[in-house]
């Protein structure tokens, strides 16, 4: 190696270093404390069940699993579509459970097709605190179109790396795409005491390629009861 390509490997291994540090200051500039949560699972051990509860009424097997589960683990959606994160040992005790009930619809999302993982990515200790947004929506009904969408996901690395960087600069400590049929479901893990609103923006804070990735997406996406609207539906923490 020339004493040049020396230097200029240094120096990027510094700016390198920098980033990560100035995007850990930002971070920490959005967070605060709050109840922890305990539900720490990773990619392939987290499982999606979402329970449809027609009528109304704060169901009271909902109420019953979420005085036991973690924080942000039960999540409500407009349309009484409740869901529950649990890691993959605990899947068919819980679906069990919400089949007892005879409800019209019980949906489980599992094994994502899409994983970005912050320790993985940049290498840091991950934070043993998370909270969870949880989003759905539709994949278009074109075939081709879906297609296509799932092998962007599976070549982002290559097509548009400045995403898995916006995700590590925001803090997102994972992110998870599942699907069942056209039906996806996002999960977005992030250092407890922060919020989804003042994280988002660091992901496209000085890197464009990421609104670019997102334009592109949205052509790929539609709401799930209502075409034309945003296509994702946000879950709130029951």
């Amino acid at each position: 190696m020339t004493r040049a390509s020396g230097v200029k490997e240094t120096c990027n291994m510094e700016m390198n270093r920098i980033f990560l540090a100035v995007a850990a200051l930002l971070v920490a500039a959005a967070c605060s404390n709050k109840t922890p949560a305990s539900f720490n699972a990773m990619g392939d051990e987290v499982v999606i069940v979402e329970a449809d509860y027609p009528g109304g009424d704060v169901p009271a097997t909902v109420r019953a699993l979420s005085a036991k589960m973690a924080p942000s683990t039960v999540q409500k959606a407009p349309g009484d579509r409740y869901i529950f994160m649990v890691k993959a040992s605990e899947k068919d005790r819980l679906v069990a459970d919400l089949l007892e009930e005879k409800l019209p619809m019980v949906t489980v999302f599992e094994h994502p097709f899409y994983n970005f993982n912050r320790e993985k990515s940049t290498g840091e200790a991950p934070q043993k605190l998370l909270s969870h947004a949880v989003m759905t929506c539709n994949m278009v009904e074109d075939p081709v179109k879906q297609a296509e969408y799932l092998d962007y996901h599976a070549r982002q690395g290559e097509l548009f790396p400045e995403v898995a960087q916006g995700f590590a600069r925001a803090g997102y400590e994972q992110v998870l795409v599942f699907r069942d049929g056209r039906r996806l479901m996002l999960v977005i893990s992030f250092p407890q005491g922060c919020s989804l609103s003042e994280l988002d923006p660091l992901t496209t804070k000085d890197n464009p390629r990421v609104d670019v990735w997102n334009a592109i997406m949205a052509g790929y996406q539609e709401n799930i009861d209502t075409p034309g609207e945003a296509p994702w539906m946000m879950f709130e923490p029951f």
